[in-house]
């Protein structure tokens, strides 16, 4: 749903740290050509293969990125929140998105035009290297992912995915309740049934806290254990 409840990006408090090197006028730029969308979870906020033609900052809520292959299965590369920046990559290549993001929960972003984003990026130095760095620090998390599960096993897939989750998503040992086993399951590269029986392996071991729509992390030493020999 489109909203126009927008406050200037130079007063908003929910802006990503990167535009906070912005000056005034900067701001007000982008301000001029970027709207705020309202999203319900499960709704695609865009899809993969199609144009891009603007960068998505998270206001609030949570969504995740994910990849489609020809048989329509999913593979979840990433889950962002508030303060992430998505798009970084589409605007600089063919501006095509490389894949989908879709809401998890109820979410707010506001789409900036890309031109504009490359022309203020282009004129300011500090914000160019604070753009650079967000962009490899995000690509080398994304490659650790795909080291984890290149190698790992079923049991060190899963807790490597719980580890990103507390570590690097939520910075917490409550996971929230949309990780459900299926989101999981597609950030894994492993069935959901045996995403489920794993969880409940770990519960019984009192390496996790598991019930219906509830995951706490009880020992994370052990399931550090197991992400690194799995």
């Amino acid at each position: 749903m489109y909203t126009d409840e927008c406050k200037k990006c130079e007063d908003c408090r929910n802006k990503s740290p990167l535009f906070s090197l912005l000056a005034d006028e900067e701001l007000k730029m982008l301000g001029e050509v970027r709207y705020k969308v309202r999203f319900k979870p499960g709704e695609i906020i865009f899809k993969q293969g199609t144009a891009c033609h603007n960068l998505l900052s998270i206001r609030e809520g949570f969504v995740k990125i994910y990849l489609e292959d020809e048989h329509d299965r999913d593979f979840t590369i990433k889950i962002s929140g508030v303060d992430e920046l998505i798009g970084k990559t589409s605007i600089f290549l063919d501006k095509r998105h490389p894949y989908s993001v879709a809401a998890l929960t109820p979410v707010d972003v506001c789409f900036i035009d890309a031109d504009a984003f490359k022309e203020v990026l282009f004129k300011n130095k500090k914000f160019a290297e604070f753009y650079a760095k967000s962009w490899g620090a995000s690509n080398t998390i994304l490659w650790n992912r795909i080291l984890s599960l290149a190698h790992k096993q079923m049991n060190g897939k899963i807790a490597d995915t719980l580890l990103y989750l507390s570590e690097k998503v939520f910075h917490h040992k409550e996971l929230e309740t949309f990780i459900t086993p299926k989101l999981i399951a597609e950030m894994s590269g492993v069935a959901k049934d045996n995403v489920v029986r794993t969880l409940s392996k770990f519960h019984q071991e009192k390496i996790i806290v598991f019930l219906k729509e509830y995951i706490f992390i009880q020992d994370i030493e052990k399931l550090k254990e197991i992400a690194k020999n799995g």
